[in-house]
């Protein structure tokens, strides 16, 4: 996917390239800057310079051609805007920009994601009424009553950010429905990163500034503040772009601290003195809503500012205002070298015309030990140039020219010094050449595995926080340990049917569907039918032919949950229950919502079948182990107390609007073993025969409405067997003396 980011170079341009770049997306920045040497060499992007005038925006984005469009501006990250008109002015017009070189783009090219990203300033916190905003409690679990404003509070900016965020968002909007683009707006919080940057106009910059001179940071001490780190920001930004289907989200820090907390933590960090006030949140602040962010695309936040203040991980730079200016009227390299070398032949010049009357010191090559010392230190370029200086002094020495030096003979002294003015001069300063290049190959590589080690560090970081996080939403939230805990207390019956009636009930909380069905599976070897039994959705049929479903067929040979094929008309998961190795009831789940289809709770689904399969076992082998008290001698006819109980679950599931039940009063001559025999092939597998109190014979059809028992009767009619549907058990009380022994 090829994005574009728009914006300033900030942390969060460069947290948002590292993270598009490192999941294989092209990235292209269009910004003031390129970034500088370091963050460029840990990832690469292409860049492009803001040009605000001509077309010169609309050719760029034409040869990119985009998937998404991420625009950030220029003034994202700070925290206050300056009245400066001409500032907010080119703000606008960089968007302007954008968006008129999307609309001037042909029709497939402007099938373009824009995601503006806005300030949660456009509320205008001072002017909430209550009336706009909904109560609600804090996210970091503050016990205060403060309020929260949501994605559907009108816009009422108030502050210059605001009033600026608010004029691009009605911007993108005219431009999204004039040409029909998918737009969507981001409202960020205040956004800060472990740098700090003294004079900085970024959030935390500025709360370090106050507190390092012990100033007042404009704020009252108490107002709510939810603090977003850039890398949880990007992390949005990138679930927005994937699968984000709303027009605006709210993102903001769920770690809600006060101006005074954060004004004390700076301040034991860096050792100066805070004025002491009160911690807690006013009643009357205003906090950001992010819910609908969480819950759509299960976005969460983990980096807390004050875990990172408290642990010393903020890099504070001191900013420098006349350092650029030096950079750029400093002396070219080149241009101070040669002037280096010049100075130096002068010196060893002077030095051997001094000595050249001397005994001693004239038998040293002053020359030649200048040429070394420049081959040593200046390069190979400075030392050919060294050469040229002493060939030509030596020559001036003995008053020779080189157009006189007709043949090597004559001048063979001269050539052999000039020559070894050469060969020492470019032998040495290559070979320096060679030793400073491997020094510099070994100092990148030992930069890129410092920068390498810190990355690892980093994530090894975030992965530790990532994990207590989890660890505190499994032992502290609703769907953790104590959720898991109900769940066994429901299996833990001795009663199958009841264990699948629970069973629907407790997935389809838990995957948030309600298209949770149970079919039993045939006995007979050669029928691929699956009977219905119990159903949270009136079904078609009452049977399943799983005969076209060759891999719902192997999960119920190998027991492992199967994934269905939508698109073919498969259920989206099917969970086999097995028993002594083979299936005995399957699990069907047609649909489930988009946040419920993830790696979570597919796994919660495997868990769930493996506790519903010892479960089942459990309850059938003591239904085995035990059927002399349930069964009458000699034939699967329930005795009076369990087919009351049986019943009596019929009934609970009629109420949950699970299956329909009915009850049909048989009347046969001769044994109960004999009318077993008769009627026993004529039932399915989920209907229960069973006597009252006084002997009669009755059966129980499960799922089964009273209209739809005369297809029973008319069967047993042919073999002349009659049964007509009774309301002798509708009187049954829950109190019924069967609960004594667990069935109920």
């Amino acid at each position: 996917m090829k994005v574009v980011y728009v914006g300033a170079q900030s942390a969060l341009s460069e947290a948002f390239s590292q993270r598009m770049i490192k999941e294989g997306n092209d990235t292209y920045v269009i910004s003031d800057t390129p970034y500088h040497r370091n963050v460029k060499s840990v990832f690469q992007y292409r860049f492009y310079q803001v040009v605000p005038k001509g077309d010169a925006m609309q050719r760029v984005l034409h040869s990119i051609a985009p998937d998404c469009i991420v625009f950030a501006g220029t003034k994202l990250m700070d925290s206050e805007l300056s009245e400066n008109f001409e500032d907010n002015v080119a703000e606008m017009t960089l968007l302007s920009s954008v968006l008129r070189a999307l609309s001037c783009m042909d029709e497939c090219m402007r099938k373009i994601k824009f995601v503006l990203l806005s300030s949660t300033a456009v509320y205008g916190a001072d002017r909430i009424s209550e009336e706009d905003a909904t109560h609600s409690a804090s996210e970091n679990r503050m016990e205060c009553a403060a309020v929260s404003v949501n994605e559907e509070t009108p816009v009422r900016p108030v502050s210059e950010k605001g009033i600026l965020y608010a004029q691009e968002e009605r911007l993108v909007e005219l431009f999204g429905e004039r040409g029909g683009m998918e737009t969507v707006v981001l409202r960020v919080s205040q956004l800060y990163s472990e740098q700090v940057t003294a004079g900085g106009r970024d959030f935390l910059s500025q709360a370090y500034t106050a507190v390092l001179a012990q100033r007042d940071t404009g704020m009252a001490p108490n107002a709510a503040l939810q603090p977003l780190h850039v890398s949880d920001f990007v992390d949005a930004i990138k679930r927005v772009i994937d699968a984000g289907c709303q027009q605006v989200y709210n993102v903001a820090g769920s770690f809600t601290v006060t101006e005074q907390v954060l004004s004390e933590c700076l301040a034991d960090k860096l050792g100066v003195k805070c004025p002491q006030g009160k911690g807690a949140l006013e009643q009357n602040s205003v906090l950001i809503d992010n819910t609908r962010l969480k819950k759509e695309l299960e976005w969460t936040d983990f980096k807390q500012l004050t875990e990172i203040v408290h642990k010393d991980r903020l890099v504070y730079k001191k900013g420098d205002t006349n350092q650029q200016a030096k950079k750029e009227h400093r002396i070219p390299t080149g241009l101070r070298r040669t002037f280096e070398n010049l100075v130096v032949f002068a010196a060893f010049y002077a030095v051997d015309l001094v000595c050249e009357p001397h005994t001693l010191f004239s038998q040293i090559n002053w020359l030649l030990l200048y040429v070394v010392l420049v081959s040593l230190f200046l390069g190979i370029r400075q030392s050919a140039f060294a050469v040229l200086l002493v060939s030509i002094a030596h020559l001036m020495k003995q008053h020779l020219s080189i157009l006189e030096m007709t043949n090597f003979y004559a001048y063979a002294g001269n050539v052999l010094t000039i020559m070894e003015f050469v060969f020492l001069g470019l032998a040495v300063s290559y070979t320096m050449d060679m030793l400073r290049e491997d020094k510099q190959n070994a100092a990148l590589e030992l930069a890129l595995l410092r920068e390498d080690y810190r990355e690892l560090r980093k994530i090894d970081d975030e992965n530790v926080s990532i994990k207590n996080a989890y660890e505190a939403r499994l032992l502290e939230s609703e769907s953790g340990l104590p959720r898991l805990y109900q769940i066994v207390q429901k299996l833990m019956v001795l009663q199958p049917d009841r264990i699948f009636m629970e069973i629907m009930q407790v997935i389809s909380e838990m995957v948030h569907t309600d298209t949770v069905a149970v079919y039993r599976v045939s006995t007979k070897a050669d029928s691929s039918y699956l009977r219905l039994m119990n159903a949270m959705q009136k079904m078609a049929s009452t049977s399943w032919n799983i005969a076209d479903h060759q891999g719902i067929q192997e999960a119920m040979l190998t027991g492992v949950p199967y994934q269905g094929n939508v698109w073919e008309g498969e259920p989206a998961i099917v969970l086999p229950v097995m028993y002594q190795g083979h299936c005995t009831v399957l699990i069907r789940i047609d649909a489930l919502p988009y946040e419920s289809q993830t790696l979570y709770h597919m796994n919660l689904l495997k868990t769930l079948a493996l506790l519903l399969t010892e479960s089942v076992g459990r309850a059938l082998d003591y239904e085995e182990l035990s059927r002399r008290e349930h069964y009458m001698e000699g034939t699967d006819i329930l005795n009076p107390e369990t087919f009351a109980a049986y019943v009596l679950l019929a009934k609970e599931k009629s109420r949950k609007h699970m299956a329909e039940y009915c009850v049909m009063e048989l009347a046969c001559t001769g044994s109960l073993e004999s009318a077993h025999r008769q009627i026993s092939p004529i039932l399915r597998d989920t209907d229960y025969l069973g006597v009252d109190e006084e002997g009669r014979l009755y059966v129980l059809l499960n799922n089964t409405a009273v209209a739809d028992a005369k297809n029973l009767r008319n069967r047993l009619s042919a073999n002349q067997i009659k049964a007509a549907v009774t309301d002798a058990f509708d009187g049954l009380e829950q109190s019924w003396r069967v609960e004594k022994k667990g069935w109920a």
